[in-house]
């Protein structure tokens, strides 16, 4: 064969391939247009030892003046997310449990992300270690955590915490989102708010499922527990 031959024929061959994967570019494509895929639908990170890593959103009291039970409450939780091999989502805050948080993930090198609103970028210098992600409103900014989050802990808080529960319980409720929401109730914080949940059932404000949407826990060990079936 000459070398015009074999030129020739390597040039068709190498059409043939080129226009293959051009159709397999536009299949690819069309099924992911198809799928309707967005950003933030799921979040799948593999760490070094090829086991899939968590982010676990973190709602918590930005205030200095609670009972120092707490502390020890959360962090124990927190020590154990951190030392699995999860990442943060979380406030953006240096103080409290939000701090608590922050730290606790940074000393076992954890990947950090903030989600903050204007009002509060001046907090950021003290928090360098994390990514931020700066939204308009408080809105904007729970809709983010929670569409970037594999399940939701909800540590003992105030009314920001107790609204970002019930919102995160009605996404999960009302639009079939499979994110686990765990409501951890140290030392009795949150029982006046299962209170009010209970009562809104008792008299037929919500049918009795809507507990189901949630896991409600008051120690370590009871958590771990409900962390190994999110985990599987």
């Amino acid at each position: 064969m000459s070398c015009k031959q074999l030129n020739k024929k390597s040039a068709h061959l190498f059409n043939c391939i080129f226009a293959k994967g051009i159709n397999l570019i536009r299949l690819i494509l069309f099924l992911f247009s198809k799928l309707n895929i967005q950003q933030n639908d799921f979040v799948i990170q593999l760490s070094s030892t090829g086991v899939i890593d968590l982010r676990v959103a973190v709602c918590s009291t930005y205030s200095e003046n609670i009972d120092k039970k707490y502390y020890g409450a959360s962090k124990e939780v927190l020590e154990f997310l951190a030392q699995s091999g999860c990442d943060l989502n979380w406030g953006s805050g240096s103080l409290s449990l939000m701090g608590l948080s922050y730290n606790v993930f940074k000393e076992h090198n954890r990947k950090i992300y903030g989600y903050t609103t204007p009002k509060y970028v001046n907090y950021l210098e003290d928090l360098k270690y994390a990514t931020h992600t700066i939204y308009d409103t408080t809105f904007d900014l729970k809709k983010n955590l929670f569409e970037s989050s594999d399940f939701i802990l909800i540590l003992p808080g105030g009314i920001g915490t107790v609204s970002e529960f019930l919102a995160y319980l009605e996404e999960v409720r009302s639009n079939d989102k499979l994110v686990p929401l765990i409501l951890y109730n140290a030392y009795g914080h949150y029982d006046t708010t299962i209170a009010l949940i209970d009562d809104l059932i008792k008299r037929s404000f919500n049918t009795s499922n809507v507990r189901d949407f949630f896991k409600v826990v008051d120690n370590i060990e009871d958590f771990k527990k409900i962390y190994g079936e999110i985990n599987n």
